[in-house]
């Protein structure tokens, strides 16, 4: 169960990301950043769904993760193969 303080953060950030993405649009690719350890990139959220009632955002984590390692490997070895002569 959470407190009202975590229940009013959870409300904010639903409210800002409902605020800031389209979700009424179809077809919809919603892009934000995303951090996994030490990599970043900007990921699409395949199957984003927000709840607005119960306040949950789920995501199919899966292809979320397929395609944000698949985009690390890429820039990983497209950053080994270029040589800077320093």
């Amino acid at each position: 169960m959470l407190n009202e303080g975590d229940m009013d953060r959870k409300r904010r950030i639903f409210h800002v990301l409902r605020t800031n993405l389209d979700l009424d649009q179809k077809p919809r690719q919603s892009v934000l950043v995303v951090q996994v350890r030490g990599g970043l990139n900007d990921s699409e959220l395949p199957g984003l769904k927000m709840d607005k009632e119960k306040l949950e955002i789920s995501v199919n984590w899966k292809q979320l993760l397929t395609s944000f390692f698949v985009q690390k490997k890429a820039a990983d070895e497209l950053e080994s193969s270029v040589s800077i002569g320093w």
